[in-house]
């Protein structure tokens, strides 16, 4: 997700922070579909960041938002974050 480069810190960790809250704010700017596109350059990664794409929360992995758009669509699991309308499957 392009970020806007003004941020003070561009640790690992503020670098994330700010990922994720660019990712959090598009969401509510902007329409799911519009988003599954700007996500979709991302989606041939094949090297998941953890932190932006996951957390590993007693010792199970949860896919963040980001992780869902990139893969561009609903897999219907219920996902914590999955940021897909509930009636919606796929865009």
């Amino acid at each position: 997700m392009p970020l806007d480069f003004s941020q003070g810190c561009r640790c690992p960790d503020c670098l994330q922070a700010a990922i994720h809250d660019r990712v959090s704010e598009t969401l509510k700017s902007k329409p799911i579909a519009e988003v599954v596109a700007l996500a979709r350059p991302f989606a041939t990664s094949t090297e998941l960041q953890e932190g932006i794409d996951y957390n590993v929360e007693q010792g199970n992995y949860v896919f963040s938002a980001w992780y869902h758009l990139k893969r561009g669509y609903c897999c219907g699991n219920g996902c914590r974050h999955c940021p897909y309308p509930k009636n919606e499957n796929s865009i």
